[in-house]
């Protein structure tokens, strides 16, 4: 599995300048997650430039918002006419991205992972949090590679699981 170096890939974002003022993205999701999220970015003036997801409440939201949408990774690649921007986010999706499509951004392809890494890859994480009675849970925001939840970690937050918490209440 691929080493986490969160203090030394921060500094290699500052130092390549990859945090730019204005980015340009996409965003893979599955929930309404993705729309909380796609309204921060275009809240911040970034560049959405479209959404890839099957939920019916982020392609009317896509729509209401003159966002291009596409109902999969495979429309995506197909219909797409940037094969050039800044990021990808993939943001509850269960769907496992190919490495072309990952090579698609000029920087990186991020996902947000409902747990913390790498104690916590894979699925169904916030089922197994609660059985194995952790007192802490996390999300997790990493750079997507061919392993999955194996890509360098960005950002991690932890917080306390109360003890009525169920997986439903954690996500």
């Amino acid at each position: 599995m691929e080493k986490y170096k969160h203090k030394s890939l921060r500094r290699e974002i500052k130092s390549d300048h990859h945090v730019k003022k204005n980015i340009s993205c996409y965003i893979i999701s599955e929930t309404s997650l993705g729309i909380q999220c796609a309204e921060q970015l275009l809240k911040e003036k970034h560049q959405l430039l479209g959404i890839i997801s099957t939920h019916n409440r982020t392609q009317q939201w896509a729509k209401t918002h003159n966002i291009a949408f596409f109902s999969s990774i495979e429309d995506f690649q197909r219909i797409n006419p940037y094969k050039t921007f800044d990021y990808l986010f993939s943001i509850v999706n269960s769907k496992i991205i190919k490495k072309d499509v990952l090579e698609y951004p000029r920087y990186f392809a991020i996902n947000y992972h409902d747990a913390p890494l790498p104690e916590y890859a894979g699925v169904h994480a916030t089922s197994w949090a609660i059985l194995n009675n952790e007192s802490t849970h996390g999300i997790s925001w990493h750079i997507m590679s061919s392993v999955v939840d194996g890509g360098n970690i960005l950002k991690q937050v932890l917080f306390p699981i109360n003890n009525d918490e169920t997986a439903l209440s954690l996500n």
